[in-house]
Order: structure tokens, then C-alpha cells, then sequence
């Protein structure tokens, strides 16, 4: 297998595992499963080889430590892929609180907010806000994931959906009991296009407002098309391809153009014609 071939997907093991974890803390292998949720002999695999690349060190067995210098090979890798990979943020994710919600009460810190009648408590699970709010049939447990990256607008949803069951696992961890999650908003998407770098150069703007969503250069990435949806995203990512099949048409049309006309004129040449 080519170097080609391996490096996207050790890039993208890096990216999994080490988003993670902290400096100065211990993993063990258990855990680091539960954090991505790869396979055991494939994540023994990964964990074996980062240790030989210098990225993670293993003071005891079983335990697993991040290095400076994977710490610094993990930021550079996330500075580069965040302006080549799609994004999506603020994905809200709900859960139904089955039973439990003293546990969750007690284990983590709140804060009121919100309207006097509309009770809603904030707090904060591994770097996400997470919120608890009171219903007529008890209370919903919503989690804000804040930014996921994406070779796909399906992969960068799918990868939103697992880090907030990651989060709702946690809250479950202390004695709740949730319901399946369901997405209640529409997150906001940005796919990186050179298309949108051409427009945004062409009419000398940082951000163009359509009906359709908002071509945007932000800071730390390169120009991106931000859709309302998911289907519209998906059509802007289809776009390079759905203009090659275009061209493709036109190609056949214009040698179907050109065979007719040849057949034409080589009818005018015809001595009959002289004739007439």
C-alpha cells in the first residue's frame, strides 16, 4: 500500500485519539475506546504506533500519556485541517431525561437562565454547554456541540451526532437515564470552496448574503460556502463534479453538432446538386 494511502487515514487516527487527550494526564485503553469508539485491536494498533512516532508515551502499562511533541503535531494537523476540511458548529442535540434528574442536579454546577417561567440550567461537559430544560412532562437534556471537522458534510454530521452521545454517555455515567438524542436546529455548516474564494475576490467582499446562505471568509480559514441545510451542502459539495458531468453533455453535443454538420456538407457537395 502506497504512503499516499496511509497518511489521510493516520492523520485522521491522530485527530480522533488525540482531540481527547490532555497534557500531564494518564488514559488507559478502556477509556480512550470509549472516547472514539474504535475497535479494541485496531485502536492497540494506533496506540502501539504513536508510542513509536514519539506522540504518546507510556509511563505504566496500559496507561497512556500525550507528549509536547504530539501535542504540537496534533495543533499543527488541526490548524492546516481546519481550513481544508468541512465544519460544522453549534449543532444542538436533545436528549429526554428519563429518570435521574437529581443525579445530574447534584454531580454537576448550574445556572439559571432564561425567562422567569421558562426554567433552563447551564453547565458545562467536556468543553460543551449542556443545558437541562424544564418541560411539561419533566425535563429535556440538551448538549451544544461546538465544532466538528469533516471530510464530508455527512462524516462532520455523523461525527457531531457521536461527540454529543459522548457527552450524553457522561451525564448517564452518574445515574440518569436518557432517551436517543434528536437534532433540534439547524447547524451551521461551512465547506471550504475555491468557488467561493473566486466570487469573494471578484466583487472585492469578505462576506456575500444569498437567499440560498452566505459565502464567508472567517478567521482561520479559507473562503467557505455556508448553507442553510444539509441538502444544500450537499449540492455545493457535488458542484465540482455536477459541473464536470455538464461539460461532459457539451462535449457530446458539440460532436454530434459537428458530425451533422459534416454529414451536411458533404450532401451540398454532391454532383446531384449541380443539376438543380
Amino acid at each position: 500500500m502506497s504512503s499516499k494511502k496511509i497518511l489521510p487515514q493516520y492523520c485522521t487516527v491522530i485527530r480522533v485519539i488525540c482531540s481527547y487527550l490532555k497534557i500531564g494526564h494518564g488514559y488507559t485503553t478502556k477509556e480512550i475506546r470509549s472516547f472514539t469508539g474504535l475497535e479494541k485491536q485496531k485502536l492497540n494498533y494506533w496506540l502501539k504506533k504513536m508510542c513509536v512516532d514519539g506522540l504518546l508515551i507510556q509511563p505504566n502499562y496500559g496507561i497512556y500519556e500525550m507528549t509536547i511533541s504530539g501535542k504540537r503535531i496534533f495543533d499543527q494537523y488541526e490548524r492546516l485541517q481546519n481550513k481544508q476540511m468541512i465544519r460544522i458548529e453549534n449543532m444542538h442535540v436533545t436528549y429526554k431525561v428519563i429518570r435521574g434528574i437529581s443525579k445530574l442536579f447534584d454531580r454537576f454546577n448550574w445556572k439559571r437562565a432564561g425567562l422567569k417561567n421558562n426554567k433552563v440550567y447551564t453547565s458545562k461537559i467536556r468543553n460543551h454547554t449542556v443545558r437541562l430544560i424544564k418541560t411539561e412532562n419533566g425535563y429535556n437534556f440538551q448538549v451544544y456541540v461546538t465544532k466538528v471537522l469533516g471530510e464530508s458534510t455527512k462524516e462532520a454530521y455523523h461525527q457531531a451526532r457521536i461527540e454529543a452521545d459522548h457527552v450524553a454517555g457522561e451525564a448517564q455515567r452518574f445515574g440518569a437515564h436518557l432517551s436517543l438524542g434528536w437534532v433540534t436546529n439547524e447547524p451551521e455548516i461551512a465547506i471550504p470552496s475555491p468557488m467561493a474564494s473566486a466570487l469573494l475576490m471578484t466583487y472585492e467582499a469578505s462576506q456575500i448574503r444569498t437567499n440560498k446562505g452566505i459565502i464567508n471568509r472567517s478567521k482561520g480559514r479559507f473562503a467557505d460556502w455556508e448553507p442553510r441545510n444539509l441538502q444544500q451542502a450537499q449540492k455545493i459539495v457535488d458542484m465540482p463534479d455536477s459541473i464536470e458531468r455538464i461539460e461532459a453533455k457539451l462535449d457530446r453535443i458539440e460532436g454530434l453538432l459537428r458530425l451533422n454538420t459534416g454529414s451536411l456538407y458533404h450532401d451540398l457537395s454532391n454532383p446531384y446538386w449541380r443539376f438543380l
